[in-house]
């Protein structure tokens, strides 16, 4: 049924640290997340219900313990893997979690509380995804083989509070089809394969970019959204210059993880309050009520 094993890079000291059985999960198929001496995975299978789990072991082999069964009505069988930022864990099961049962995009703490499902599939926003997700801020980045507007896959964002789904790219044939496997981002550019498709049929390697969000793009629109001081103590105000709607204003911490978020009325200033907020880097987001960027950047807080 699979084990969890170590070996040092030249070859020598192989260890069979843990063996899978019917309940602890069969078959795991995914990469593990490592934090300090603590892995977390997924197996595709087994467990309570049979439709795998999420554990976490020590790296010694110790400890292990099932974070949570899957059972069909939360989603069932992942072939990807986790993906961490701070405390929680984000991944994808291939099946379940709904009457159509097309899969999921899923949070949980590393503890294995707060199960959050942020996605169910359903075909039209995309069907049965069998790889892992991407991160960037905080957006989650997936593929799916199956389903989008043109049921040949999709390629899809969401925020990671579940907000905010977007269908960026939906497959054709000649720009490929079934998407297998995960996205990586590099300098914006979301990079990727397809099974089949392209103009031999046989798949294509393709970059995709959102448009939208401009991912990893911290450009500032200077005339529109002002943020100062810069670098500041954790007080600083954000001055819009942008007319219409209201505007959402989103912070993250380098890890991706949310430590502010408001609304704004347009061509207004905010003054934000980051006090209990550690030294360092942080990015912003500033949308529209309708989804579309407004402006992104970095800034310090240094006390």
């Amino acid at each position: 049924m699979g084990c969890l094993f170590s070996i040092n890079t030249n070859g020598s000291g192989y260890r069979d640290i843990y063996d899978f059985d019917t309940y602890s999960g069969v078959n795991s198929l995914s990469n593990f997340v490592i934090s300090g001496h603590k892995m977390y995975g997924m197996a595709s299978s087994g467990g309570d219900s049979g439709y795998g789990t999420i554990f976490s072991v020590d790296t010694n082999g110790l400890g292990f313990k099932v974070l949570l069964d899957f059972n069909d009505s939360n989603g069932a069988y992942p072939y990807g893997s986790l993906i961490l930022s701070g405390k929680v864990l984000y991944g994808m099961t291939t099946e379940g979690s709904s009457l159509l049962g097309d899969g999921n995009v899923f949070s949980i703490d590393t503890n294995g509380s707060s199960f959050k499902k942020l996605l169910n599939f359903n075909g039209i926003n995309g069907e049965s995804p069998y790889g892992s997700l991407t991160l960037s801020g905080g957006i989650l980045y997936g593929l799916t083989p199956l389903g989008g507007g043109k049921d040949s896959g999709n390629i899809f964002s969401i925020d990671t509070n579940g907000n905010n789904y977007r269908n960026i790219l939906n497959f054709d044939g000649a720009d490929g089809w079934n998407p297998y496997g995960s996205l990586i981002l590099s300098n914006g550019v979301l990079y990727g394969m397809t099974a089949n498709g392209g103009s031999e049929g046989y798949g294509v390697i393709f970059g995709a970019k959102d448009t939208v969000t401009g991912i990893n793009e911290l450009t500032v629109n200077s005339e529109e959204v002002k943020l100062y001081p810069d670098p500041n103590n954790g007080q600083f105000t954000i001055q819009s210059s942008v007319v219409g709607e209201r505007l959402l204003v989103n912070i993250y911490n380098v890890i991706g993880e949310e430590v502010y978020s408001e609304y704004t009325n347009s061509n207004s200033s905010i003054s934000v309050s980051l006090n209990s907020q550690p030294n360092g880097v942080y990015l912003y987001r500033i949308l529209t009520q309708t989804g579309h960027l407004v402006s992104s950047g970095k800034f310090v807080i240094q006390n």
